[in-house]
């Protein structure tokens, strides 16, 4: 017999006698490959309390159409289950699943609310909210961009990145993608000027690099746009009275910037080994490490089959059914289903890597090994699909990959963060052919070549670096110290010589002998032509004046240009309420603001954007916190910034795409450690100045 009436809140798994009455706010067909296509509901009670019900596939016809949404129905006897996966539509404990023993009775209606559970942006952006849990989201739509026509899966799609803000003016981006896409830009277009209100039910929260934005989950989200919700007329009667309507987004940039196409790696934080096992961060990362051992505990290739690219495993008599008396057939594919004789063999290596912060163990999957290995697994074993033998019996293209270096873009899973995984997948190698000095692989990333840079009117750069060396006619703020080496043995060959020429070491040998690159065995008579290279990699750097910054015309700030100084007064990182660029999130909008102070102490302003602004706050935290800091002054090198008004105020800001930032870097043609140097005895200078002052006031 049925139980008395209940509310969602107390029903238990316990028993499936339970009555409650609901109402049907969401009801969609699903397909799995297990469970075939399903009814999916969410039900609400009159307490607000919602839950998700599943009517399986042989039971859907004898209920569809009994549950109508925004009917209110009487459910009796049904099965409760604990609620999993990673978009739940409701935070309800449990999920309700139909029996054949349920029944389902027409009611009377107990409220016409849409038992809407908004959450606030806010909460959002801070990370408060289950990512697992769908969300009720209302805002008003300030930016479209253009519909973009895409394929999915093999097949036509739409999508559509928009923004919304609250009633409090904190704003989030969303994607929607096919039909909900579709529904969204069209309002828009017809809105001419008025407020366009957004209702996205059961919406999915995405996060990337910890900027978190919106997105529809299949077909268990709903999108209304201007509904006829009492809520919606509450929600337009508190937005700030600021005028701000719908505006759509231009396809093509403000800044159109001149680079190759390529991959931009950059944007993934550079780790050490030991970084790498202490991040909390779950993402990719760059890793520079040496193969120092094959981990032959695992094979180091697997026969896959061709069909399905899937593992097989060898046939014995009795596996899976399948008497292996003779020779052929001989694997078995789980993925398949029967037995196949179409296989090849794949790469899959377990190395052991490391640095001089400790070891780890990386997985290289196939595509990674033949690019590292310059060759396929099925011809190292030159076609042969046995099982591995002896493990310790490596090929020669394997064991060649022991002692060398890479840079790999190393996965960070969930597993390796908290469920202690040691092993850490490889994506991508990004420098190969054992290059073993990472300081090249550093300066080969770093370096830009002017030249390169061209600004939005298509102008290319003519920096040019200073050829006077005196005080006298360099101001201290624009000075470039350049690494001068002036050998006093001219038959070594153990040094390199820098970019300075020779007439510069006779009229000034107070720059000679501070530093010198030291390379391996460099033949004497190709000193000449070394020396050569390295005038190569002049940077021509033209360092900006404060004054220039603080007082600049409206044409100086149509060039970007660089600047050089130590870092001062950094601000936590913040947000322009502005819109972003297209296809952009709110990341993009970050900001974090920082002073340079030059040797004569006086300060230019900067303001680092987006992607600049991570890439500052990585490398100034990696300072900082490294075990040998110790207070002493950071010299920030800016290349490729330009001058812009922020807040009334002129500052050198970051260039979309184009500028680049270093700090205490190794140019040829500055000697960071000279500007240090100097910076800190005009710091002693002053402070002994002052402390003279003060005595003789006491005095």
């Amino acid at each position: 017999m049925a139980a008395t009436f209940g509310y969602l809140k107390d029903v238990r798994p316990y028993k499936i006698g339970w009555r409650v009455q609901v109402k049907v706010l969401h009801a969609w067909k699903q397909y799995a490959s297990d469970t075939g296509e399903t009814l999916e509901l969410v039900f609400s009670d009159e307490l607000g309390k919602k839950i998700h019900c599943t009517v399986k596939k042989d039971l859907v016809s004898r209920y569809v159409n009994s549950l109508t949404v925004g009917d209110w129905v009487l459910i009796e006897t049904f099965g409760l289950s604990y609620a999993g996966g990673q978009f739940r539509p409701t935070n309800h404990l449990y999920k309700m699943t139909f029996v054949n023993t349920t029944t389902v009775f027409g009611s009377e209606p107990k409220s016409e609310s849409n038992y809407l559970s908004l959450a606030k942006f806010q909460k959002i952006h801070s990370g408060e909210l289950n990512p697992h849990i769908l969300v009720d989201v209302m805002g008003q739509i300030v930016m479209v961009s253009e519909l973009e026509n895409l394929e999915a899966n093999n097949k036509p799609t739409c999508k559509l990145d928009f923004e919304m803000r609250d009633e409090t003016d904190v704003r989030i981006a969303v994607t929607l993608w096919g039909s909900f896409a579709e529904t969204v830009y069209t309002a828009c277009q017809a809105a001419e000027g008025k407020t366009v209100v957004c209702l996205i039910r059961f919406a999915k929260i995405k996060a990337f690099k910890g900027v978190r934005s919106l997105s529809n989950s299949f077909d268990a989200t709903q999108v209304h746009v201007n509904p006829a919700y009492p809520e919606v007329d509450a929600f337009i009667q508190s937005l700030p009275d600021d005028g701000i309507i719908c505006v759509f987004r231009e396809r093509v940039p403000r800044f159109a910037i001149v680079n190759a196409k390529k991959e931009d790696y950059d944007e993934f934080p550079r780790n050490t080994i030991s970084e790498l096992i202490t991040s909390m961060d779950v993402g990719k990362a760059r890793l520079m490490c040496t193969i120092y051992a094959i981990d032959t505990d695992w094979a180091w290739y697997y026969i896959s089959c061709k069909s399905c690219n899937k593992k097989v495993t060898h046939v014995h008599a009795g596996v899976n059914g399948v008497n292996n008396k003779g020779k052929k057939p001989r694997f078995w594919c789980d993925a398949c289903k029967s037995v196949v004789t179409n296989v090849i063999a794949r790469f899959m290596i377990y190395a052991k890597v490391m640095d001089n912060t400790g070891e780890a163990r990386l997985l290289l999957f196939d595509s990674i090994c033949s690019e590292i290995i310059g060759e396929s697994a099925a011809s190292v074993l030159d076609g042969s699909v046995d099982e591995i033998d002896d493990p310790e019996d490596l090929p020669d293209p394997v064991k060649n990959l022991m002692g060398k270096t890479f840079l790999f873009l190393v996965w960070i899973e969930r597993a390796n963060i908290f469920d202690g995984k040691e092993i850490y997948k490889v994506s991508k190698v990004l420098q190969k052919d054992g290059l073993l000095e990472e300081q090249l692989l550093e300066e080969s990333s770093d370096i830009v070549n002017a030249a390169s840079i061209v600004s939005g009117d298509q102008l290319p750069l003519m920096l040019e670096c200073s050829q006077e060396t005196t005080d006298s006619i360099t101001p201290s703020s624009k000075r470039v110290y350049p690494l001068n080496v002036g050998s006093s043995d001219g038959s070594s060959t153990s040094k390199k010589l820098c970019i300075a020429p020779v007439d510069l070491e006779k009229s000034n040998p107070e720059f000679v002998g501070e530093v010198a690159l030291e390379l391996a065995d460099v033949k004497a008579e190709d000193k000449a032509k070394e020396n050569v290279d390295m005038k190569n990699k002049v940077n021509f750097f033209d360092f900006v004046f404060p004054e220039t910054v603080e007082f600049a015309m409206e044409e100086e700030k149509e060039f970007v240009t660089d600047a050089i100084g130590v870092v001062s007064a950094v601000t936590t990182i913040r947000r322009f309420p502005y819109v972003t660029r297209l296809g952009g999130t709110d990341y993009e909008s970050r900001y974090v603001a920082f002073k340079l102070v030059d040797l004569e102490g006086k300060e230019i302003k900067c303001c680092a954007v987006g992607k600049c602004c991570e890439l500052f706050v990585t490398k100034y935290a990696k300072q900082t916190t490294a075990p040998t800091y110790n207070y002493q002054p950071i010299v920030a090198v800016l290349r490729g910034w330009r001058i812009s008004e922020v807040f009334g105020t002129n500052v050198l800001m970051s260039e979309h795409g184009c500028s680049h930032l270093y700090l205490n870097p190794r140019f040829p043609d500055v000697d960071v450690r000279r500007y240090i140097q100097d910076f800190t005895e005009k710091q002693r200078a002053d402070a002994e100045v002052v402390m003279r002052e003060v005595v003789a006031e006491n005095q």
